[in-house]
């Protein structure tokens, strides 16, 4: 798989990687557990196998990202993805499409007017597991407002990140 993304900056990042440590001090998925290089918190502007390395963009990066609710995606028999919503503001939205205009062929989920973007803390969190992963949200709370640090392509096969802006 392929992806475009947003990815933070520092102080945002830093943020983010709190709330996985916190899922890991109480022994809960968390996306803090991967290792790698690549591993960093941010969100999927466009994902797909096929997915182009984009030359430029003729949309400004939005600079900040703004929070909404927590959210679950279904992982699975009894399983949720655990997440924070993205407002999809003017400028995001300008952005994504301008993404899309840049490198198309990405999947269905990631297209403008199907997107659900999304920060994400941890995969496969059991639902028994539930309240105890929004209590280690709650004790690192994340400001109202996300700082953008910059745009990377991914690919996965070839493990290899790009930046892009």
């Amino acid at each position: 798989m392929r992806s475009i993304e947003l990815v933070l900056s520092p102080a945002s990042d830093a943020a983010v990687r709190a709330v996985w440590d916190e899922l890991i001090a109480d022994d809960l998925p968390s996306l803090g557990r991967h290792v790698s290089a690549s591993n960093a918190p941010h969100v999927t502007l466009a994902a797909g196998p096929d997915l182009p390395l984009p030359t430029g963009f003729d949309a400004p990066v939005p600079a900040t990202l703004r929070l909404g609710g927590v959210l679950l995606f279904p992982a699975g028999p009894e399983r949720s993805v655990l997440v924070r919503a993205v407002v999809v503001d003017p400028a995001l939205a300008a952005f994504h499409e301008a993404v899309h205009r840049a490198a198309p062929g990405g999947v269905d989920t990631s297209l403008p007017g199907a997107w659900s973007p999304h920060v994400s803390f941890a995969r496969r969190v059991r639902d028994v597991d539930l309240p105890r992963a929004l209590a280690a949200l709650r004790r690192a709370p994340l400001p109202e407002v996300l700082e953008v640090g910059g745009v990377r392509f991914w690919d996965g096969e070839a493990g290899a990140v790009t930046p892009l802006a």
